[in-house]
């Protein structure tokens, strides 16, 4: 008795895909690994300038646009306060905000403004760069003249103590012996 066993595997794996389809697979994606890789390495730099140069013009462009806009504001009641384009009534405002009158404090409101905000605030940097400026100058003369007036005194009590012990008539015969 004879038994014939035909087994045809046609290659296939387990998951039910060919063999040589698996390979190709991973040839393929192996090509393309090493392709993007290559891409990356050597052009994303360039992108991504590229990419921030046109970001930061379309930005620009678009800021710009929306300053020159003109626009209208009114009251809570809808009557028409101030027409403009953005950037003309943020200049407004802000020279009206510096103009504003401030106590000693900074503080609007009081009886006591008697400064535009503009010169509150110049004064105030004046104040606190000028009392540094003087404390580093006043230490800086203090230690020079501690200093001067350390080496002075020095020399002036030896010169009077070798006045007093005779030293400059002892020196002349002790340089000779």
């Amino acid at each position: 008795m004879e038994i014939k066993f035909d087994l045809d595997l046609d290659f296939y794996d387990e998951d039910g895909t060919s063999i040589n389809e698996s390979i190709k697979s991973t040839i393929i994606n192996g090509i393309i690994d090493r392709i993007y890789k290559s891409v990356k390495s050597n052009y994303i730099d360039e992108i991504n300038k590229t990419i921030k140069t046109r970001v930061e013009g379309l930005v620009e462009k678009t800021f710009d646009g929306f300053l020159e806009q003109e626009v209208k504001i009114t009251d809570k009641y809808g009557d028409t306060i101030e027409i403009g384009n953005v950037k003309a009534i943020i200049k407004n405002r802000f020279d009206k905000w510096l103009g504003e009158r401030v106590d000693s404090q900074g503080r609007t409101g009081s009886y006591d403004s008697k400064y535009e905000r503009i010169i509150f605030i110049v004064e105030q940097q004046l104040q606190k760069h000028s009392h540094k400026f003087v404390q580093e100058a006043v230490t800086a003369v203090a230690d020079k003249l501690e200093k001067t007036l350390s080496e002075d005194l020095r020399t002036m009590i030896g010169q009077k103590i070798s006045d007093k012990i005779g030293l400059n008539k002892l020196l002349p015969k002790m340089i000779k012996e």
